[in-house]
């Protein structure tokens, strides 16, 4: 089936609202009308945000989530041709964008080394992305055999392009859709498997190179808290939001950039932090004794035999090393301090988690501007919101400067997104 595309502004319905009950009605009636049939299977799932740590998702650090109530909503009726349509709104600026895709089963096939340098809008390849979560959900045996396809309707409020995972969203909103019939669905051991279904999926058919920390703290997370992932044992703990303690947190961001987001370093760094654990046989750089000196060595013979295609320089890789060493101490740290209610100490280690952020891994010069921006404007501290992936950086203000904030903002022609705290669980 050759892929169709079409975006067009809409004003189909009315504003989005952020009750769980009210998405699921309007996106239900939404994939009614489009399709002509009622759908069968639906769920929702939040925006997430990083706070901390997301550069050491692949070398097993510690990172810290936060979880929005703008969200993704979605509503499926199942197919038995291969064909996968998806009629996507977005209300995340008011006024619904409303763009159709559709392709099938069998056209599409993962990326493998072939990946694209570049990240464009969420909906440009919708269609593609959930035709592989289907694939990888099949292979899985996670969903029922008769779904060979689906028609799916997207309601999304999420911000695009400023860190708040609006794929990764509708990917794992999609998947819960399509697994809810199964058995204990909602219990945290087929949540894992959803998990690791929902990063492979999106490894192989998405251009944006996953962090899986997001995916859980969207799968499992519990909202009215921050979702804490440590790769050392593998845990998910929660820690009080700091919310509780008046600090409000707030995307600034640049207007829409069309250009896209170069991911090639970050694929890049990703790819060597599982190469380097495979070489050891660890299940990641963490777990290794020793291992800023050893995988340098392992890197150099490498080098040496002529064997190190894709991966980085000794010096690249050992200044990687050190970053994630630290930034797991910045975050151990934040998350330390944020339990003992000793917030303002924590705003600290975010700005030293930022300083690491742009001497390590070269901070796009217009995230280091609006982080600047943001501490002129009355943030206690500022931190991209993922580097690497966006411009956009997470402010940090006492709950009573953020209507200031958010003014001179808007005078100054930026984006601003209030990142209120979730209300309600993925499901």
């Amino acid at each position: 089936m050759p892929r169709s595309f079409m975006v067009a502004a809409s004003d189909e319905g009315c504003r989005a609202s952020t009750s769980p009950e009210e998405a699921y009605a309007q996106v239900q009636a939404a994939h009614a009308e489009h399709f002509g049939a009622q759908p069968v299977m639906w769920a929702s799932t939040p925006a997430s945000w990083f706070v901390i740590g997301e550069h050491t998702d692949a070398a097993g650090g510690v990172v810290v989530c936060g979880l929005s109530d703008a969200t993704a909503t979605v509503a499926v009726t199942p197919r038995s041709d291969q064909a996968v349509r998806v009629h996507y709104l977005d209300y995340s600026h008011g006024e619904p964008v409303v763009t159709d895709d559709q392709t099938s089963l069998t056209s599409e096939q993962t990326y493998g080394v072939a990946a694209p340098s570049f990240v464009q809008s969420a909906a440009s390849d919708v269609a593609r992305r959930l035709a592989g979560v289907i694939q990888t959900a099949m292979g899985r045996q996670l969903i029922a055999r008769e779904v060979r396809g689906a028609d799916i309707t997207v309601l999304s409020t999420i911000t695009e392009g400023v860190g708040l995972g609006e794929r990764a969203a509708v990917e794992c909103a999609t998947l819960l859709a399509l697994s809810m019939h199964t058995k204990d669905r909602d219990e945290a051991p087929i949540r894992a498997r959803l998990v690791e279904v929902a990063v492979n999926s999106a490894a192989g058919y998405s251009p944006e190179p996953p962090l899986k920390a997001r995916y859980t703290a969207i799968m499992r997370g519990r909202p009215g808290t921050l979702q804490v992932v440590d790769y050392r044992d593998g845990s998910l703990t929660q820690a009080p939001h700091l919310a509780d303690a008046g600090v409000q947190p707030v995307i600034l961001a640049l207007p829409e950039d069309a250009t896209g987001v170069d991911v090639t370093e970050l694929r890049q760094r990703i790819h060597f932090a599982a190469d380097a654990s495979k070489a050891f046989g660890v299940e990641s750089l963490r777990h290794l004794p020793d291992a800023a000196p050893r995988v340098t060595a392992w890197l150099a013979a490498m080098h040496g035999a002529q064997r190190a295609d894709g991966l980085p320089s000794a010096q690249q890789a050992s200044a990687w090393m050190d970053f994630f060493d630290a930034e797991t101490t910045h975050a151990t740290e934040f998350i330390n301090l944020v339990r003992s209610r000793r917030q303002a100490r924590a705003l600290v280690a975010l700005e030293r988690s930022r300083d690491a952020l742009a001497s390590a891994l070269g901070v796009n010069p217009a995230a280091v501007q609006l982080s600047e921006l943001a501490c002129e404007w009355g943030a206690q501290a500022a931190r991209p919101a993922c580097a690497g992936l966006t411009d956009a950086v997470v402010a940090y203000l006492p709950a009573a400067e953020v209507d200031g904030f958010r003014t001179r903002a808007g005078d100054a022609g930026l984006v601003t997104v209030e990142l209120t705290q979730a209300t309600a669980i993925a499901g």
